[in-house]
């Protein structure tokens, strides 16, 4: 499809299509580390996901860990292993 839409670029306005040709490999290298950064950060929150479904949120609940963040993310957990389980959470 990209290259599709590059050939019609191409015959329409080729000094464009050649511009745009040049300039890709660039555009990526500069949205690189970008990416990259994306990639840590969300594997950051799926490692604190996976802490609070550990942790099943019994601690964070009763207050002595005093984090909110946590209590969100555990009852989704909670969510979860009631649908696996068949039965709800009380």
């Amino acid at each position: 499809m990209k290259l599709l839409l590059w050939l019609i670029l191409l015959v329409l306005c080729w000094p464009l299509a050649l511009l745009a040709l040049l300039l890709y490999p660039i555009v990526w290298l500069l949205t690189l580390p970008f990416r990259l950064l994306g990639i840590a950060v969300e594997g950051v929150f799926e490692f604190l996901r996976t802490l609070a479904c550990i942790f099943h949120g019994d601690a964070f609940e009763s207050g002595w860990m005093g984090v909110r963040f946590f209590v969100r993310l555990t009852s989704e957990c909670r969510d979860i292993h009631a649908k696996e389980s068949g039965k709800a959470h009380v």
